[in-house]
């Protein structure tokens, strides 16, 4: 019972911290966005500094025409089928720009804040989310002793 009990609390430590932005939590970070979507932030303005990252296009972000949305009920985004070429708009900045390709075929550039409220949050512990998908932490320092 006491190792269920373990588990559940663990399992609630997982969910978002409401009522932040994610620019919030994460401060003057270093954020960049892959060419293919991946997302990796660095949040130094926590105890510890720790890194995470996330597939924004297929899991936070839909492209509806042209035009990049944000994904929404869980249900995993699509705009990576029809957007690469993403970019960021400096490393503190949550505004991210990818060519994506309207219902036509032609291609155009969409741009979005991820600092939106559903956008990018924070999981308990140190993780990027969005759209109720959690991200991978890929880089801690050690603890201080």
């Amino acid at each position: 019972m006491f190792l269920m009990d373990i588990l559940l609390f663990s399992l609630a430590l997982v969910g978002p911290v409401s009522g932040y932005h994610f620019k919030d939590f994460c401060g003057q970070g270093e954020y960049m966005i892959l060419d293919y979507g991946l997302y990796i932030a660095t949040c130094p303005n926590m105890s510890d500094p720790w890194t995470s990252q996330i597939d924004v296009l297929n899991l936070c972000l839909n492209n509806v025409d042209g035009v990049l949305t944000f994904a929404e009920n869980s249900v995993p985004g699509y705009a990576g089928a029809t957007c690469n070429e993403c970019f960021n708009h400096g490393e503190h900045s949550t505004v991210v720009t990818c060519n994506c390709k309207n219902n036509s075929g032609e291609e155009h550039y969409s741009t979005i804040d991820l600092n939106d409220e559903r956008g990018l949050q924070i999981a308990i512990p140190n993780t990027i989310m969005c759209n109720g998908f959690v991200g991978t932490l890929t880089a801690i320092p050690p603890q201080k002793v």
